[in-house]
């Protein structure tokens, strides 16, 4: 049974404490979050980096030289392979878990685009992942306190304990 209390914006908080405390884990597909729509998308990042490359390395070409340009080029490309795109993944998935948890709309979104998933760091097992996982039962089942019992007519809790 549902405690009343147990909405979608409850279980969330739920969600957002357990990640505050080190209960949950939530990992963040880049695939899934890297395109136009989703949550902390930012154009920027993908197109911002090889711009300034090709212009910095043409102008390179037409003050020095070819040879300086194509080496500034290949530099560039080295630069953008090995350290900005590792470090631009990694700030897209920073900043998508900040917005799924600072607001159940984005986190609901990113779970609706399967970007999200749970994992229990107690037990790794227990994992939840979007979007054909249903966070709102992770969180209701592994998140929340139990329901206290509730006794049958005539009894008090301490008898059905």
């Amino acid at each position: 049974m549902q405690h009343p209390a147990w909405d979608a914006a409850s279980l969330h908080r739920a969600i957002v404490r357990a990640h505050a405390a080190g209960e949950v884990e939530i990992a963040v597909s880049f695939r899934a979050v890297n395109r136009t729509g989703a949550p902390g998308f930012r154009t920027t990042d993908i197109v911002v980096p090889p711009f300034v490359i090709l212009v910095l390395s043409l102008y390179v070409l037409f003050a020095v030289g070819p040879v300086a340009g194509t080496l500034a080029l290949l530099a560039g490309m080295g630069l953008l392979l090995f350290v900005l795109r590792p470090r631009n993944k990694q700030r897209t998935m920073d900043r998508t878990r900040a917005l799924a948890l600072a607001k159940l709309e984005d986190w609901q979104a990113l779970w609706r685009l399967g970007g999200l998933a749970l994992r229990s760091t107690r037990d790794p097992a227990r994992d939840c992942i979007s979007p054909d996982g249903d966070w709102q039962a992770f969180a209701r089942d592994h998140l929340m306190p139990a329901p206290a019992p509730t006794p049958a007519p005539g009894e008090t809790v301490s008898d059905t304990e």
